[in-house]
């Protein structure tokens, strides 16, 4: 994997690339600088990868793209190119069939008509 270098990936950068499909987005934010990936920042020469989605603009460095398992991190769901960090392997108490459910003063404005 490259090294950050010079001019690295901003977040405006982010932006950019996400919102490239809309003219008033392109006006208010500007097209990127130069070319560099947008996983480490590193400028780009011959090694470019670009996204094959349809109005994605995401470019990476081969290395970077190998890395992320060819998928585009940019027009993927996170579910999709394998980035489960935000996942959480606690079991919500809403998720237990055994759990007692203790009443609230405000249930006794709901009415239930069967």
């Amino acid at each position: 994997k490259n090294e950050p270098q010079g001019d690295p990936y901003t977040f405006l950068d982010w932006i950019r690339a996400k919102t490239s499909g809309f003219f008033l987005f392109r006006l208010i934010f500007g097209h990127r600088k130069s070319n560099t990936c947008i996983l480490c920042g590193f400028p780009l020469k011959d090694d470019k990868v670009e996204c094959s989605t349809p109005g994605c603009k995401a470019v990476y460095c081969q290395s970077c793209f190998n890395e992320s398992n060819k998928m585009c991190c940019i027009c993927k769901n996170p579910v999709e190119y394998g980035d489960d960090s935000d996942i959480s392997e606690e079991i919500d108490s809403s998720d237990d069939p055994n759990a007692v459910r203790v009443p609230h003063e405000s249930d006794k404005y709901c009415i239930w008509v069967p």
